[in-house]
């Protein structure tokens, strides 16, 4: 199991609406995530869980520069 904490601000952004981008990159990697505030927790097979983490972290790093993510960036990221 792999804990992940992200920055509050743009949080929202990088779960989507719905959670509908934690949905996808659970579908795509194997994995299950549960959320409790800005952490993410990982659970699946360790190669899935360190993707996951290297993903939200990613797209964690590109909402504190600014930039604002759509759904296309998040499934591009998860690719």
């Amino acid at each position: 199991m792999k804990r992940i904490v992200l920055p509050d601000e743009g949080v929202e952004a990088i779960f989507g609406p719905r959670d509908a981008n934690l949905k996808h990159i659970e579908g795509l990697l194997g994995v299950r995530l549960r959320t409790q505030g800005h952490e993410v927790t990982a659970e699946g097979p360790r190669e899935a869980e360190a993707l996951a983490e290297r993903i939200f972290l990613g797209l964690a790093s590109l909402t504190g520069e600014g930039y604002s993510l759509s759904n296309g960036d998040v499934k591009t990221a998860a690719q």
